[in-house]
């Protein structure tokens, strides 16, 4: 499956330039640069973190709050350094809660094993 997956992402990315439109820019190796804090940003608020549990519908939402912050902070006329430090801001905000909520999470676990009635969900 692992393999399907890498393949699948090869081809896509091979077809790419193809869908650029030609009568704005030349597609160049530096093309997507600058995104790379906003794809990392989605990812880290939609919950994968370094424990590596997450799900591709909770990291569309954080491509959404990333997408309305940055559309925000543009309407509101941020200049751009301040717009990545917000965002970076952000990022910490949600690591900091994302450990948070999976410290309180194993605590449960400790405290009411899965088979005890106790257990509710979090």
């Amino acid at each position: 499956m692992k393999v399907a997956v890498f393949a699948l992402c090869g081809l896509l990315t091979g077809l790419a330039p193809s869908f650029t439109p030609r009568g704005r820019f030349l597609p160049t190796p530096t093309a997507g640069s600058g995104f790379e804090l906003q794809a990392i940003a989605a990812v880290v608020i939609g919950g994968t973190s370094s424990w590596a549990a997450g799900s591709v519908v909770r990291s569309l939402f954080g491509v959404l709050i990333i997408a309305v912050l940055d559309a925000g902070l543009a309407q509101v006329g941020v200049q751009d350094h301040v717009k990545r430090l917000i965002t970076g801001s952000v990022i910490i905000a949600a690591v900091i809660l994302d450990y948070y909520r999976q410290r309180l999470r194993t605590a449960a676990d400790l405290r009411f094993p899965l088979d005890s009635p106790r257990r509710g969900p979090l």
